[in-house]
């Protein structure tokens, strides 16, 4: 018996005779599931196994963008292969269930084949609902059998059973399987996709348009009710009145970007309002347009049953009983001192790792209220000020981003860290980002583009920011990308009123689909800008082209793509 042989059969002594045999864990049949506890899903297996193997069979009905995208860099690999591997992929037409951009992402790949299992919907055989995932490399197949198909859901969140076993060549259980996918791959039914796509693709654009008709002539009727916060902000206000109790005059909030902490500041504010405690509030931020969101906020959970104003420019709405305002406003003394120092019950901050600023400490010591409520989704700072101290270290609850993507509090990410560009063999150190010409250069541009282009975003178009560190460099690359055919800005920190309009312009014309296609914007090219303060749901996709060493500033920027929409 050859060792193979023997590990398999070991395995098998394991996994089905004795539990407390000794064997290889490589060759132990076992379930593959999505198991968020201990950080083990469905995806890991299936790219692990594309990396390794020298072949792979896939057999399955749904393919999805979402589930095929997650094998961007395990496709990349095997394809650098050349020669050496083949993949073939089978999927169907049923349901019309599978979308183009995934389909016609796999066909850029040379060694991979993928054909469509066509099925009539009057057929008396049935569909087509396979899911298979066979993989060899030298002797050995690893076969996965089960209930994910390719998609994200079915890759990294469902409740899914499939088991994977090990087999050699010569072992009946993979001749079967074998025998399985080459009866379907060589049917008549089975057409090369790159052959069938046009019509494929046409049949599905008339699939979705008669469910867009079917969905405007039957809408679905939603009964308006209250707003309730979620589990996080529950907590959040548990606490929060345990604070007041106390006569707590300060207390803050640690909430990762996207997670609501402006819902759950609103919410927190009504359960007082509703007991008759708080009067007025004070809601500060650092940008008119976030100040408006705030407002916006603060409607949805309460209605119209309390009077909310702006504060700040052409905005004067002194009288209204909440009041939301910006830094900028505020800290000029007369405007200041238009309210009472003692004129509100709560006073709000946002983004308050800001607060050791000369600006906001004027306010801090100008205002008198019961309690000063900070938010924010990164305290620390790397300077020496203190924000925990500042407030007393009075923190009322805490989710970080870990936290919140594990509570599907964000939108799921994929995350590629992606070589630099490479000259003579030497990939870019950060010396060479003070080297205008080389991080500006052509070679370097058409490398970003052709990265960018690959790993692809969400959706129907770009809806991009690009993190750059230097003004000339934004302007320059934004110049650049232009010239190659996308059409982008750059935008600084900083700025009159009149550019601040113009930098809200820009972010309309960057995710409003309903304006002309010419003048949509791909990408913002930005310095130190949006790195924190800005709702900007549709963004797709985050470039870091920056260098840095600060977590708080890295995960600044990660969180622009993060809220869900």
């Amino acid at each position: 018996m050859d060792q193979i042989s023997e590990y398999i059969q070991n395995g098998c002594k394991t996994a089905f005779i004795d539990y407390s045999t000794t064997s290889n864990l490589a060759f132990q049949p076992r379930i593959i599931t999505n198991d968020d506890d201990n950080c083990e899903y469905v995806l890991n297996i299936l790219e692990q196994r594309i990396r390794d193997c020298e072949c792979f069979y896939l057999s399955v009905a749904f393919i999805s963008w979402g589930g095929i995208s997650k094998f961007k860099s395990a496709f990349r690999e095997f394809a650098n292969k050349g020669d050496k591997a083949h993949g073939y992929i089978l999927t169907t037409d049923y349901k019309l269930f599978n979308e183009p951009n995934a389909l016609d992402f796999l066909l850029q790949f040379p060694n991979i084949e993928l054909k469509i299992y066509k099925v009539d919907e009057d057929d008396k055989e049935g569909g087509f609902h396979t899911k298979g995932y066979i993989f060899k490399k030298n002797e050995k197949y690893n076969i996965i059998i089960g209930s994910s198909n390719l998609t994200f859901y079915a890759l990294t969140k469902n409740k899914e059973w499939n088991t994977e076993t090990i087999s050699t060549q010569d072992g009946q259980y993979t001749k079967q399987i074998l025998f399985e996918f080459e009866k379907y791959w060589s049917s008549e039914k089975s057409v090369y996709y790159k052959d069938y796509k046009d019509c494929y693709k046409e049949r599905f654009q008339i699939n979705k348009k008669q469910k867009q008709i079917a969905l405007h002539e039957n809408p679905i009727k939603i009964q308006k009710v209250d707003l309730e916060p979620n589990d996080m902000q529950a907590a959040f206000i548990t606490k929060m009145r345990k604070l007041r109790a106390e006569k707590k005059d300060r207390a803050l909030l640690i909430s990762a970007t996207g997670t609501g902490k402006t819902y759950a500041s609103a919410f927190e504010i009504r359960t007082e309002v509703e007991e008759e405690n708080l009067q007025r509030m004070l809601f500060i931020v650092h940008r008119k347009k976030i100040a408006k969101q705030a407002k916006e906020t603060f409607e949805n959970v309460f209605s119209d049953k309390i009077s909310m104003g702006l504060y700040f420019a052409d905005y004067k709405e002194t009288n209204a009983r909440f009041i939301f305002s910006t830094l900028d406003t505020l800290r000029d003394k007369d405007k200041r001192e238009k309210f009472s120092e003692d004129a509100f019950d709560t006073i709000i901050i946002d983004e308050v790792h800001r607060a050791g600023s000369n600006g906001y400490q004027q306010i801090m010591n100008y205002f008198k209220p019961k309690l000063w409520l900070g938010m924010s989704a990164t305290p620390e700072r790397s300077d020496d000020f203190d924000i925990f101290s500042l407030f007393k270290h009075n923190i009322a609850y805490e989710i970080r981003l870990q936290q919140a993507l594990k509570e599907n509090l964000l939108c799921p990410f994929d995350y590629y860290g992606i070589s630099d560009l490479q000259i003579d063999g030497k990939t870019f150190s950060d010396e060479d980002f003070s080297n205008f010409n080389k991080i500006t250069s052509d070679q370097r541009v058409e490398h970003i583009i052709r990265e960018i282009k690959y790993y692809g975003y969400s959706g129907e178009r770009v809806k991009g920011l690009i993190f750059v560190n230097k003004l000339e460099v934004a302007d320059e690359l934004s110049k650049k990308f232009n010239e190659r055919g996308y059409r982008t800005v750059s935008l600084h920190g900083g700025g009159d009123e009149r550019y601040q309009e113009y930098i809200e312009k820009c972010i309309d014309r960057l995710t409003d689909d309903s304006i002309p296609r010419e003048e949509q914007l791909d990408y913002l090219f930005t310095v130190d800008i949006f790195n924190e303060g800005v709702d900007i749901p549709e963004i797709n996709q985050i470039v870091m082209l920056r260098p840095t060493k600060s977590i708080i500033i890295f995960v600044q920027q990660l969180g622009r793509g993060l809220r869900k929409h």
